[in-house]
């Protein structure tokens, strides 16, 4: 949807009035596309006529302008072949000069359109008292429908004006100002759309087909923003800038950059997505100015803030200012990684100031940051590698990996995705299984072994190992092979591994869970409900695990406890089960225990715990306990 729906009707109806008498003024800062969208509402609008204003220094250069733009929309106005020459060979023979082609342009300007389209006011060398003086004869005097594009503060604040004298001519000339916002995401998408078109995109998919390296870069890199639309979006968004002009300037910058990192550091996603956030971040922030230099893209703290942290922030705090205003701006946006973290600072300044760096200069940057940095491998991820390792290093690898799988020792769910995958590329290229079914069964009968001698994972239910969760890139690599017919049965098999072993684990499960309401009730209440929970603990909130612990022993469990505890210890109740219940409508949820009926077990097991007691006033307590928490059960 667009952001301005409100442009076109109002330019429709202001362009279908006649005579009148006032200029219309569509807002917006510099970027925001203004001009792009007044020209769209022009196609195949016959009474209408563009100008630009940019650099018209006198009255006299806004005639001119009106003239060329008449000019380039019909060419049958071209001055008579042959007006020059008469025009001097007069001034030769008669001693003064005709001007004839002044002649012809003011009586071509007597036909203008109906409607005149002013843009770039704020950018002529003619302060707005004159400007909008001048424009002022063809809306009251020539009556035409003038509309004007500018960025208003900017108009406002050319110098020689004052801002009431502004004002006053703004009144007299200036009926209506209509505002417009950057339509960001729409122009985001024409951005992408045109990154190609300069080659012409048909030669590019042949190309890359057939190898050129050019060609692949670019569908790449196309492919990789395309994919990341939201992380643009959201930092565009954060940068406060509306220019959309920077956007597509800094899109432009980095994919001139992305040609140029190497197949495997794209590899790691994660880093990647950084590396693109902290890149238009720096790169917008640079080019709008406002006192971000070359020193902020080296990423330092400026000297009276380095000297302050050094004194262990003691006194007062210096003004931010350059890259740590830039910090507290993206502080809620968690891939962009000042500091070097992803981008090294003379990585920043090579690529954003100066616009130009080497390629061996950008891999040897991007592989010393955190992010990118190669450690030492395990033998999977030598694998992985497989491109790029020398051959002894492969087939050690290879040797390594298949005594680990005879052994049983790799358990990580992530890792046995990730080698499945792999598995499955390298009997691609006939590496260690001579067909892709070889590398299909091989990790199916491993996950049958390691299932058989419990050795999964208890607490990966195929609710947490979802394809939304499990096949997210991990150990910043990408999964290979994730959409083929054989990658999906290993996954399947493997989450419904999980799931079993964590089923079959449940009834311990439930009895830690009552032993953890007695010893503390705040952490119990955390787990069951996600509210508060500390990183350390499991979210049991969205499973019905406590259906797998005996009722009584649960209830007198919990009415051990003081009252207040007691209390505390089944508030999450009704509105976990009312979760649960909603929950249980996905196909997924189908077979699982009901914690309704299991609530129900335990408050029938409290009521009795309640008729036995001795002492009246306790046996009230845990019934006013189970009436105040509980008693959303009687309903359907």
């Amino acid at each position: 949807m667009s952001a301005n729906p409100h442009l076109f009707p109002i330019l429709d109806a202001f362009s279908g009035l006649h005579r009148p008498g006032y200029a219309l003024l569509v807002n917006a800062p510099w970027g925001a596309g203004k001009s792009y969208a007044v020209r769209k509402w022009m196609n195949n609008r016959k009474e209408c006529l563009y100008v630009s204003l940019y650099g018209v220094v006198e009255n006299a250069s806004i005639d001119a302008a009106l003239f060329d733009a008449l000019l380039a929309s019909n060419r049958s106005l071209k001055p008579p072949k042959g007006i020059d020459t008469f025009q001097g060979m007069s001034e030769k023979w008669l001693g003064w000069s005709i001007d004839l082609t002044g002649a012809y342009r003011r009586q071509i300007l007597k036909a203008l359109p109906r409607t005149l389209i002013f843009d770039d006011l704020e950018r002529a060398n003619l302060n707005a008292n004159q400007l909008l003086g001048y424009i002022n004869k063809f809306v009251e005097h020539e009556q035409k429908n003038v509309i004007l594009i500018a960025h208003e503060d900017k108009l406002r604040c050319k110098k020689k004006v004052k801002r009431n004298e502004y004002e006053s001519i703004k009144e007299k000339v200036i009926g209506r100002t209509v505002s417009i916002v950057a339509e960001t995401e729409i122009a985001l998408d024409s951005f992408l759309k045109d990154m190609p078109n300069s080659l012409g995109m048909n030669w590019l998919k042949t190309s890359a087909l057939l190898g050129n390296s050019e060609a692949q870069n670019m569908l790449a890199t196309q492919s990789f923003l395309e994919r990341e639309k939201s992380l643009i979006l959201d930092i565009f968004d954060r940068s406060e800038s509306y220019n959309l002009r920077l956007l597509r300037q800094s899109l432009l910058d980095f994919s001139r950059f992305y040609s140029k990192i190497p197949e495997y550091i794209r590899a790691y996603q994660h880093g990647m997505r950084s590396l693109l956030a902290t890149f238009l971040a720096l790169t917008i922030a640079y080019n709008r100015g406002n006192g971000f230099t070359e020193n902020d893209l080296r990423q330092h703290d400026d000297w009276s803030r380095a000297i302050w942290n050094v004194n262990g922030s003691q006194g007062k705090e210096p003004d931010a200012k350059g890259i740590d205003l830039l910090r507290r701006q993206y502080s809620e946006a968690p891939e962009v990684q000042l500091y070097s973290k992803v981008l090294s600072g003379d990585l920043a300044k090579a690529l954003i100031a100066n616009g130009y760096a080497e390629r061996d200069f950008i891999r040897y940057e991007l592989e010393s940051t955190e992010f990118f940095k190669i450690r030492e491998s395990e033998a999977w991820q030598v694998l992985w590698w497989w491109v790029t390792r020398s051959d002894e290093e492969v087939l050690a690898a290879l040797k390594q990996v298949k005594e680990q799988l005879e052994k049983l020792q790799l358990r990580s769910p992530e890792v046995i995705l990730q080698l499945s995958g792999i598995l499955l590329d390298l009997a691609d290229n006939g590496i260690g299984w001579d067909t892709r079914s070889d590398a299909r069964n091989e990790m199916l009968s491993y996950i049958q072994k390691l299932e058989s001698g419990d050795l999964l994972s208890i607490e990966r239910p195929k609710e947490s190992s979802s394809e939304g969760n499990l096949n997210e890139s991990s150990f910043g690599l990408e999964i290979k092979q994730q959409n083929t017919d054989e990658y999906q049965e290993i996954f399947s098999a493997l989450t419904e591994a999980l799931d079993r072993a964590f089923w079959g684990a449940n009834e311990e499960r439930a009895r830690k869970l009552i032993v953890l309401a007695g010893e503390d009730v705040g952490s119990f209440v955390a787990v069951i409900s996600n509210n508060g929970r500390p990183a350390d603990l499991p979210n049991y909130s969205q499973l019905p695990v406590l259906a797998g612990v005996n009722p009584a022993e649960a209830a007198q469990a919990i009415f051990a406890l003081p009252y207040d505890k007691a209390r505390i210890a089944l508030s999450p109740f009704k509105e976990r089960i009312h979760r649960l219940e909603g929950l249980a409508r996905s196909p997924n949820r189908v077979g699982w225990p009901s914690e309704r009926s299991w609530l129900i077990e335990f408050r029938d097991e409290s009521e009795k715990l309640a008729a036995a007691e001795s002492v009246p006033l306790r046996s009230s307590k845990i019934r006013k306990i189970l009436e105040w928490q509980l008693a959303f059960l009687r309903d359907p």
